[in-house]
């Protein structure tokens, strides 16, 4: 998973399911369901696309008073969250798993 700028392509259509926690690629109808998850969920590891299986891995929530997208298994602190390597904000800077630190707030 990378950051890039909007085109409004396919690609970069992306839907969140609460119920479950999965955000889910927009893929037009596609029989196979992909989701964004993240790997062993340690901080560093880059996120990817993967077939949804609902395991922890692929399940997020929202923090609305700090602004982060977090892993759910972290829930009581939401110490774990969606993060951009670095904070880079260039093109082609990965997403991956980080510590929440409320930095962009």
């Amino acid at each position: 998973m990378q950051l890039w700028e909007c085109t409004g392509l396919v690609n970069q259509q992306w839907v969140y399911d609460p119920p479950s926690g999965a955000i889910l690629y927009g893929n037009g109808g596609s029989p196979m369901q992909l989701c964004l998850d993240a790997g062993d969920t340690k901080q560093g590891t880059e996120l990817q696309v993967w077939g949804c299986n609902n395991q922890p891995q692929q399940q997020w929530g929202y923090d609305s008073k700090m602004l982060t997208l977090y892993l759910r298994n972290s829930l009581t602190d939401a110490s774990t969250c969606m993060d951009l390597f670095g904070g880079g904000v260039t093109k082609g800077t990965s997403v991956d798993v980080w510590g929440c630190s409320g930095c962009w707030k």
